[in-house]
């Protein structure tokens, strides 16, 4: 029988044996793996290759357009589709976006009075006229005239009592100066061109000072009234514009009997023109339609002074 120590290392060496070729085999299948994963990227590059290949020369002059020098270059509004700046565009550049309330959809109904939704509007934003609101915009101007007033009259009252007490042998006198700056904020007071805001802090302001509040101009209510137009007189509603100034113009008119029923809607372009030309050729046009259908009694309203004056001289571009 063989000892234990001979049969030992054969052991070890059986082990070493196996584990040498186990690792052999494990190198031998990832060296063929990253062979195979080589070979099929080697694969799809020539695919690809052999696929451009194919591409003719005129299917490749559809994507790379050379540019034409014999062109003008042109300027190019890129917040727009065409290319074409505007006012509307440039403000939706501008402006900034706030996240759509979910409460604005069951505010504003039709069946809600305006008054009161408005008023709930500005309750739910925040921006109701309440003293925490108004005191966050400041003061008001009548307030800070006067601050403005009380520098420059406590600079020179000091200045003022500095002289009687250097040149007139006088004391320093606290409540003397006190009421030299009283004097000159109640003087500022009837020169301030600025008015005060009803809320409690203008209103100690004005009480500490002992002075009147100086409210904003109450509204004018002017009354006023529409008569509807004699019978059988039609009436003619036109406007001109241009986008631009001058640029693309166009103009319209509508048309009414004294019922306010329509008769007659016309629009059409007029090229390149300014905002006066439209307008004034808005006036002329709606006119020669309105002969042409034998309206001869008409009313022709305009939204622009300088026409309706030059309409006036007979000074007519």
């Amino acid at each position: 029988m063989p000892s234990s120590a001979t049969t030992k290392k054969e052991v070890c060496a059986h082990e070493k044996s196996g584990n040498k070729k186990w690792k052999q085999n494990l190198q031998r299948i990832h060296g063929t793996e990253q062979t195979a994963s080589m070979n099929h990227e080697t694969a799809q590059e020539q695919t690809f290759f052999r696929q451009s290949a194919l591409i003719s020369k005129k299917e490749k002059e559809k994507y790379l357009v050379a540019p034409n020098v014999n062109e003008k270059d042109q300027l190019m509004w890129t917040s727009d589709m065409k290319g074409i700046f505007s006012v509307k565009s440039a403000y939706n550049k501008i402006r900034k976006k706030g996240n759509k309330a979910d409460w604005s959809q069951w505010l504003w109904k039709p069946n809600v009075p305006k008054k009161n939704v408005t008023t709930a509007w500005k309750l739910i934003s925040n921006v109701v006229a309440v003293d925490s609101n108004i005191q966050k915009k400041g003061r008001s101007t009548m307030i800070k005239q006067l601050w403005e007033a009380t520098l420059i009259g406590t600079l020179v009252t000091l200045w003022k009592h500095k002289n009687l007490i250097v040149h007139e042998d006088k004391t320093c006198n606290f409540s003397l100066c006190t009421s030299m700056i009283r004097r000159e904020v109640r003087n500022a007071s009837l020169l301030v061109t600025g008015h005060s805001i009803n809320c409690i802090v203008d209103l100690q302001t004005l009480n500490a000072w002992n002075l009147k509040p100086m409210l904003p101009k109450a509204p004018r209510i002017r009354s006023c009234w529409w008569t509807p137009l004699p019978i059988g007189t039609i009436k003619i509603n036109r406007d001109g514009s241009s986008l631009g100034n001058p640029r693309n113009a166009s103009l319209g008119a509508s048309y009414r009997t004294s019922a306010g029923d329509f008769l007659l809607v016309i629009w059409r372009k007029i090229g390149v023109n300014t905002n006066y030309l439209a307008k004034v050729l808005a006036i002329l046009e709606s006119i020669e339609i309105a002969i042409r259908h034998e309206w001869k009694k008409i009313w022709v309203e305009s939204d622009s002074s300088a026409v309706v004056v030059a309409f006036g001289l007979g000074d007519l571009p």
